[in-house]
């Protein structure tokens, strides 16, 4: 029997741009909006580490905590929007552009900010719970396996890896961080002040894809310790 061929989505029918295309529209949009992404995702997690409610379920909680934190994340981002953004804000949302051939279904990114003239382009968030600052062996597996291979943001150049850290510092994981991907992690001036830091890559792309090669990790670590 032969495999099953992709076809189109919904979003590629109605959104037919090119790949090349799909790319040069993002490096503007991105330009734009990061700053605004990046902080609302600083005051989202603002609002959830100042509720009371919040660091008393924490301590309760035994079960799915990773995903209990990014549902409240997204809650308090939505919040914060106003609805006037150049982009919408979506929870669990598929890459339709690097998906398998059916019935294969497609990678979702934890959270993502869908461009909002065309949503197919998306700057996305993955989330990992990090017990200890060095227990991060599952946040280097996404970054690795998705972001730099290209199967995550094939449009855009950058994206977030937060860590939601329940003991120890935020220095004592970006250490290990550094330390396991052989790469520095910088600050950015205009987030000195936060547990912040970039890394700079060059990832690996599917031959004869326009996909940027090279490649800008946010690293946020979430303090709840």
């Amino acid at each position: 029997m032969p495999k099953a061929r992709r076809g189109k989505t919904v979003l590629e029918a109605l959104y037919p741009s090119a790949p090349e295309e799909l790319v040069d529209t993002a490096k503007a949009w991105v330009a734009d909006c990061s700053e605004i992404m990046l902080g609302a995702i600083w005051a989202a997690y603002d609002a959830l580490v100042l509720n009371p409610r919040v660091r008393i379920a924490l301590a309760e909680a035994t079960d799915d905590i990773e995903r209990g934190l990014t549902r409240l994340l997204y809650f308090e981002l939505d919040d914060l929007l106003t609805g006037n953004e150049p982009f919408r804000l979506l929870p669990e949302a598929p890459e339709d552009e690097t998906r398998k051939r059916p019935p294969a279904r497609p990678r979702a990114y934890d959270i993502a900010f869908a461009m909002r003239v065309n949503p197919r382009i998306m700057w996305s968030i993955e989330a990992k719970i990090l017990p200890t600052p060095r227990t991060i062996a599952e946040y280097l597996k996404t970054l690795k396996e998705r972001f730099l291979t290209g199967d995550y943001a094939p449009f855009v150049s950058e994206g977030v890896m937060a860590g939601y850290l329940i003991e120890g510092t935020a220095v004592e994981a970006f250490e290990g961080i550094s330390e396991q991907l052989d790469t520095p992690l910088g600050p950015l001036e205009k987030w000195k002040a936060r547990q912040h830091r970039v890394s700079i890559h060059k990832r690996t792309v599917p031959e004869g894809r326009p996909y940027s090669k090279r490649f800008s990790c946010h690293h946020l670590m979430l303090e709840f310790s």
